[in-house]
Parts: structure tokens; sequence; C-alpha cells
């Protein structure tokens, strides 16, 4: 199946021309999509900066290479909150990525989980992928198609087995409501691995949180490195919010006219949300 996937990414991305826009429609690689461009991606949008190299596509993985070519909104589209108000015109941010805004309750910590799960329908991978949702408890598609999630007397989160659920789109969405419900904040963490400045990949995450236990977080996604011959990085980052908005594509601060962070620079522009860390998916 992974091969096939992998014919089918690398025959979405090469197969039209760039010079040819292609009519607006459906991609099977990006459902989630409302205004499918193939020339409307974050590789064909950003350019790589002069002296740097993208990252490696040997050492891509198959959902990397998905995320590096995530559909981008028109670039006159604003930054919107889930009920349509605009809170950032299209000018203040380097793009907004063509994800839709699941559920009215979506925070930054559940982009990720939203990418993953996207990802993960379009390769036919999503039935047994364990979210985990506490310590002790993880979630699957499949158990969710198979009957429905309760508490026990205890409050453990259980499996109650029942009628199935057809695997549908309206079954999948409700699916990731419930996961993004319990998947917030801290306990997004349970799903991840600490890595070092030198190991961050497209895919790897930005996590920081105040020193006190109700700090809410920030969670940043790193879209895309690039490389010099000194090995130093660049990054393309993007982040929702809270409320619920728009995954868009942020531009270091206060320097208007790039989109590319820096390390350092990714940490002074959100220093506010407390020390962070660098993570990557455990899968």
């Amino acid at each position: 199946m992974k091969k096939m996937f992998a014919l089918v990414l690398m025959f979405a991305f090469i197969s039209v021309p760039y010079a040819v826009a292609p009519a607006q429609g459906p991609s099977a690689l990006y459902p989630f999509s409302m205004r499918y461009n193939p020339d409307l991606n974050l590789l064909r949008v950003f350019a790589t900066p002069p002296g740097y190299d993208r990252y490696p596509e040997q050492k891509m993985t198959e959902f990397q290479a998905w995320l590096t070519n995530l559909p981008l909104l028109p670039s006159a589209m604003p930054v919107a909150l889930w009920n349509g108000q605009i809170v950032q015109s299209y000018d203040s941010v380097g793009g907004v990525i063509d994800l839709g805004v699941a559920t009215e309750q979506q925070r930054d910590a559940d982009i990720p989980i939203q990418l993953i799960m996207e990802y993960l329908r379009a390769a036919k991978g999503l039935g047994d992928y364990p979210f985990i949702v506490s310590p002790k408890d993880t979630m699957t598609f499949n158990k969710w198609l198979n009957g429905t999630y309760a508490f026990d007397s205890r409050m453990r989160l259980i499996h109650q087995a029942g009628p199935k659920r057809d695997a549908n789109d309206d079954e999948y969405y409700r699916f990731m409501s419930l996961v993004m419900h319990f998947i917030e904040g801290r306990t997004l963490l349970l799903n991840l691995t600490p890595i070092e400045e030198k190991d961050i990949a497209p895919g790897s995450l930005y996590i920081q949180f105040k020193d006190d236990q109700d700090s809410l977080g920030h969670t940043a996604v790193i879209l895309e490195v690039c490389i010099n011959p000194k090995g130093e990085q660049l990054l393309l980052v993007g982040w929702g919010g809270r409320p619920a908005r728009s995954f868009a594509v942020a531009r270091p601060f206060p320097i208007s006219d790039r989109i590319w962070f820096t390390a350092p620079e990714l940490k002074d522009r959100l220093k506010e949300y407390g020390p962070g860390q660098f993570y990557r998916f455990k899968r």
C-alpha cells in the first residue's frame, strides 16, 4: 500500500505542468480542500531562500511529502474564525492553508491531529491508528465504526461494541471531533516524542506552556525545512488559534516581508506562551 500511495503522490504533483493553471476541483490526496489547485501549495508558492536547499526528499516519510504539498487558499483569502468572522487580513500572514475548521472547539493543539487524520484517510491507514487520549486510553476509527466510546463507573474510557457505523464523511468528522475533545494541550504530548533542534523536520511541532498546570499552551506546526551547506535551518511554520480559526502560515515578526523563520526567531515570536520544546509524532 505504501508503494502505491507513493506513486499516487508522485503522479499528483508532477503530472500537471506548472505553467498551466489547472481547473480547480477535488483532490483524492487532499479531500478536505474546498478550492484545490495544485499550483497553490506550500512547495510551489514559497520559494526556497537563496543558499538553502529544501529538506531532502530521500529522508522524507510519505506523511512529510504530503505535508509539504498542502494546498493553499487564493492569496486574497483572510484568516477567519470558525463562524466566518475575519480576524486577520491576508497580507499579515504568508498564506492560509485550505484546511477547514472541523469544529468550533478546535484549537491550535488540534491541528496536528487533524493533519494526521487527513493524511491517514487519504493513505487508507486511519482505521487502526491509535490516538492516545490519556495515559491509559487510546481511540481508533475502526472501534468507533464498530460501536461507541463511553465511560465506565470509574470514569475510564471504554469501547462498547454495538451496531456498525458506515465509514462515511459524517462518521469521520464525528470521530475527529471526539478525538479533538480529548486531545488538547498537554494531552497531545502523550502522542509525541521530544527532539533536538538539529532533528527538526517537516511535521515537527513546537509546543509551549507557561509555568502553571492550567496553561493552555501553544502549538506550532513545522510545515517545511530548508538547510544551507553549514547545516543552518530555516522553518516554514503555521498555527491556528483560540477561538478556532484558519490554519495559516505565519511570518517572522516584525519583519513583514519574510516567511521563513530561524529557530530563535520562532521562539522569540511566540515567547509570550512560555518555554517550548520541539517534538515529533511517535508514529
